[in-house]
């Protein structure tokens, strides 16, 4: 039962409520409401509202990293011949840097098949590759390599190009027909995929190689030594 205590004059007809409190519980909403009155003050009312439960964090959403290009980590070095140690020497450079680098390196060996090293060429090509490393089968096939490459960049290592109107900013030489040895075959080797790798992020080929760039051409000392001044 409500408290009721008023008091009345009939003289200023006024009416004069002590106090009176009414609670109720409003199920739906979860609310509590309060009403009171105070002698001489009116009505005042205060309504309060019982928290709500905190909604979830929302999970902003994430773009989707943009999508690898098929092919694109992905580059073949075409060998003239069959392997031997020297060339297992320029791979194993060349694989370390691939490494490095992100690359999934394959070789295959043409042979000394002309027609077969362009084949070779070709299925790179098609696969989405973007860079090619090419140890030439014959010197004068050269610019017949840049062009069954489209719009892979070339990479000729140790056997320089017959013709240097082969070469380009996007087909260069890497190597020195003088050289020979471990250490010139690893410096190839190394060097070659780094110029591939530049080529590819559009930088210039000797961009961060141990040696630079001269008329399409990183000159690897005959005996493989880098001096140091």
């Amino acid at each position: 039962m409500p408290f009721l205590r008023a008091c009345v004059t009939i003289e200023t007809y006024s009416i004069w409520i002590k106090e009176i409190r009414y609670e109720t519980n409003c199920c739906a909403s979860g609310a509590v409401l309060s009403l009171y009155f105070f002698s001489g003050c009116g009505l005042i009312s205060d309504i309060t509202l019982a928290e709500p439960e905190p909604a979830p964090p929302s999970v902003p959403e994430q773009e989707a990293p943009p999508e690898e290009p098929e092919g694109s980590k992905a580059l073949t070095l075409i060998f003239a011949h069959e392997m031997d140690d020297g060339r297992t020497d320029l791979l194993e450079a060349a694989e370390q840097i691939a490494e490095e680098k992100g690359y999934t390196l394959s070789t295959v060996t043409a042979l000394g098949d002309p027609v077969l090293q362009e084949r070779f060429i070709e299925l790179a090509r098609d696969a989405g590759e973007q860079a090619i490393l090419i140890e030439l089968a014959d010197r004068s096939t050269a610019s017949a390599a840049v062009q069954q490459a489209g719009e892979m960049a070339v990479i000729f290592i140790d056997t320089m190009p017959e013709d240097n109107s082969a070469l380009s900013k996007h087909a260069i030489y890497v190597g020195n027909q003088e050289g020979e040895g471990e250490l010139y075959l690893r410096l190839t080797g190394r060097t070659a995929l780094r110029a591939a790798d530049n080529l590819i992020r559009n930088e210039p080929a000797d961009t961060e190689t141990e040696l630079k760039l001269s008329g399409h051409k990183i000159m690897i000392p005959a005996d493989g030594m880098i001096e140091t001044e």
